[in-house]
């Protein structure tokens, strides 16, 4: 027994070889095993195909009302920060129910977008880069909040991306205003002089303006004719602003004899002025404002006085008068 099972053995022993040669021959060697790019291009190479990992990214919440929708094709980190800016100015607005924050790409330009969770009520804005995420923000919020147009919430300090305004290209920018004058001469004739105005004006990046103004305005008894520099300052920053200024003008007025002082003479005038301008995130707004001339020189003329007694003769008596110009303009700016 033991014999046989020594002679069993043996024969098996002897075999192997045999068999380990057959297969080897009939299946190619298994090839060695690699990782990382090599096992890539080793795949690539015998199915022809590219297959890669990418997957749409899973949604972040970041509270119990505003959840990181999406956010492919931005790093994890930036995507995160930027919805975290949106969702604490969307709660700021006192935003009702849940919020989807949307960050999108279109070429170099970045898409960030706010709406329901079922994809009703979206706002969203281009910008030109996540950077402007800190900008948008508040803007995007507000409108979601208040259901308004996104161009609603502009204002000259946070224009961004394609909103194409001069204020984004370029810090300053030149403006012509043409408008219609009506000219009232205090302390002269109280029928107003209509006219127009041309100026040149230069916006700055701030909130200020200056400019050349060059006006006249006529009537029959009355005719006034300037030129003079002003600055402006807009106290807000919205579409909508008033504004305040003064300037310094050459003016000449003209009252007829009729009006009771008669005479025409020129001079410096001062002057203050104030008013309201829309849409100036516009290339072309509306201009209406009213000024106030403060003249250093009075008209002399001379005033017919009657006669005394009946039958007598009349005489002319030579006065002086101040007259302030007070005139309203609304014009043009392009």
């Amino acid at each position: 027994m033991r014999t046989l099972l020594s002679a069993s053995l043996t024969s098996l022993l002897l075999t192997l070889p045999a068999i380990a040669s057959a297969q080897g021959s009939s299946a190619p060697p298994l090839p060695p095993a690699s990782s990382g790019k090599a096992s890539e291009e080793r795949a690539i190479e015998l199915t022809g195909i590219k297959v890669t990992d990418e997957q749409p990214k899973s949604p972040i919440t970041l509270s119990g009302s505003c959840t990181l929708r999406s956010y492919d094709g931005f790093d994890r980190a930036d995507a995160v920060t930027a919805a975290r800016l949106v969702c604490s100015d969307l709660q700021r607005e006192g935003v009702k129910g849940s919020a989807d924050v949307h960050l999108s790409k279109l070429g170099t330009k970045v898409v960030i977008a706010v709406s329901d969770t079922n994809g009703a009520n979206e706002r969203r804005l281009m910008l030109s880069g996540i950077e402007e995420v800190s900008v948008a923000s508040p803007r995007v919020a507000k409108a979601y909040v208040h259901q308004t147009p996104e161009d609603e919430s502009a204002d000259i300090d946070n224009i961004v991306g394609d909103e194409a305004r001069a204020r984004k290209t370029r810090p300053g920018q030149m403006h012509v205003a043409m408008g219609i004058v009506g000219s009232v001469p205090v302390g002269g004739p109280s029928t107003p002089g209509g006219g127009l105005s041309i100026a040149p004006i230069y916006d700055t990046a701030s909130r200020i303006s200056f400019g050349l103004d060059f006006r006249f305005a006529t009537q029959s008894d009355f005719n006034q004719v300037e030129a003079g520099v002003f600055g402006r300052y807009y106290f807000l920053p919205t579409s909508v602003s008033p504004w305040a200024g003064g300037g310094l003008a050459w003016t000449w007025l003209k009252v007829a004899p009729e009006t009771g002082v008669g005479g025409s003479k020129s001079g410096l005038a001062p002057f203050v002025e104030g008013g309201v301008e829309l849409p100036r995130t516009s290339k072309a707004r509306f201009n209406i404002g009213v000024r106030a001339e403060i003249p250093t020189f009075s008209l002399e003329g001379s005033r017919y006085v009657p006669a005394a007694t009946v039958g007598g003769i009349g005489s002319y008596k030579t006065e002086k008068s101040y007259v302030v110009p007070v005139s309203l303009t609304v014009g043009v700016i392009f």
